[in-house]
């Protein structure tokens, strides 16, 4: 197994809202912006197996991950909702590339969404009116969010690194291990609070 293993896929996590950005060229949608995915550490406590056959000598240890985008899909659903995704399409630019065809993740991501009014009807060209900030996806009580069975076609790839301090017959080392994963995401409904009832779809639009 090496020095260290991941039993399950690590995850990142996705905030839930978003804030107006702009009217889409599209009549029916406006973009909203969320913050880009993130990393802890602490997720990854139940499924991280360092090697037994070190665990004797390990004093301590750390883990870090670092996000990274690269220049093709390698996840068709990233929240496994089974559909296409709805997430606008975004491809790095050159002034991002890092190595090889590696970039640096963006700050945000954008999201095409179709507004409707308390009746359900669409709102088309509503950018000065649109609400300015929303609920993406659907509650953790399963409610329906602005954008229900959300989910995109990832970029993503993660590199975790683990750095051990060992001691074998009195001497200390440190051991630094990195691998590259295909994270999965999931939303972060914990540290994003629940004040989504303030917020659209459950604050509805009056037309």
């Amino acid at each position: 197994m090496g020095v260290w293993s991941l039993s399950d896929y690590p995850c990142l996590r996705l905030s839930p809202y978003a804030t107006h950005y702009k009217q889409d060229n599209d009549e029916a949608v406006q973009i909203y912006q969320s913050m880009g995915p993130e990393f802890y550490a602490s997720d990854l406590d139940d499924c991280l197996n360092l090697n037994p056959e070190m665990l004797s000598s390990v004093k301590s240890y750390t883990v870090k991950g670092e996000i990274y985008e690269t220049s093709h899909t390698v996840l068709y659903d990233a929240l496994n909702e089974g559909t296409s995704g709805v997430h606008n399409e975004r491809r790095p630019v050159s002034s991002e590339l890092l190595y090889d065809e590696v970039y640096r993740p963006p700050f945000y991501i954008y999201t095409g969404v179709v507004l409707k009014d308390k009746n359900g009807e669409e709102l088309w060209n509503w950018g000065d009116k649109a609400p300015f900030e929303i609920y993406l996806p659907n509650t953790p009580e399963g409610e329906q969010g602005a954008v229900p069975h959300l989910t995109f076609m990832s970029r993503y790839i993660l590199v975790v690194t683990v750095e051990m301090k060992v001691e074998n017959n009195g001497r200390e080392n440190t051991i630094v291990s990195s691998h590259t994963f295909v994270p999965r995401f999931r939303w972060d409904y914990y540290n994003s609070g629940d004040w989504y009832y303030n917020v659209y779809p459950f604050v509805p639009i009056e037309n």
